[in-house]
């Protein structure tokens, strides 16, 4: 529920119908075509309506008929997460291979022998097998291992795992790596 210290717009999920600041909802507009489209940037003109990034929302939001509602379009929520999906996996690797000209990004299975605590390993694809129990030691040895499995999002030619060396816990590849494994862990992920 909204506090009285924070400051800020707030806005209504559709889905749950929970009050959150803005920025942490994702906002949805209704397009000339008459089409619901993501605003990853928050910047597209017109009326917009929010969800929480929680695929949970978008199944109450479905249910409910929110976007017809709230923007005057039928929409699919598996479509809609769909697209979320992929945009938000999109801005999330520019932004980390943003950071590889200033060396701060290691790929592939070189990632997990560079690892030092206080790194960041960022797995991309089912862990499984022999990787599988080298990230539980990883995890012991206090190096951040964070899995989110976007495979289908991305292409083949970008690796399953990168190592990020000195990322802060409240940067915001975390807060985007939690958001998309929010998304994508509630069944409706194509």
């Amino acid at each position: 529920m909204k506090d009285r210290a924070s400051k800020g717009p707030f806005r209504l999920c559709i889905g749950c119908r929970e009050v959150r600041q803005k920025g942490e909802l994702l906002r949805f507009v209704k397009t000339s075509k008459s089409v619901v489209a993501f605003d990853l940037k928050g910047k597209m003109p017109g009326r917009g309506a929010y969800l929480c990034p929680d695929a949970a929302c978008f199944i109450m939001a479905q249910k409910r008929a929110a976007f017809q509602r709230a923007l005057g379009v039928s929409a699919s929520a598996r479509d809609l997460l769909h697209n979320v999906l992929k945009d938000l996996v999109k801005d999330m690797l520019a932004r980390v291979f943003s950071y590889k000209g200033r060396g701060k990004v290691v790929y592939g299975e070189n990632a997990l022998d560079k690892a030092q605590p206080g790194n960041l390993v960022l797995a991309l694809d089912e862990v499984t097998g022999d990787n599988r129990r080298r990230i539980e030691e990883m995890r012991l040895r206090g190096i951040d291992v964070l899995e989110v499995c976007v495979r289908r999002y991305i292409g083949p030619d970008v690796p399953g795992l990168l190592l990020m060396v000195n990322f802060k816990r409240d940067s915001y590849i975390y807060e985007e790596v939690e958001k998309i494994r929010r998304l994508s862990s509630g069944g409706l992920a194509i």
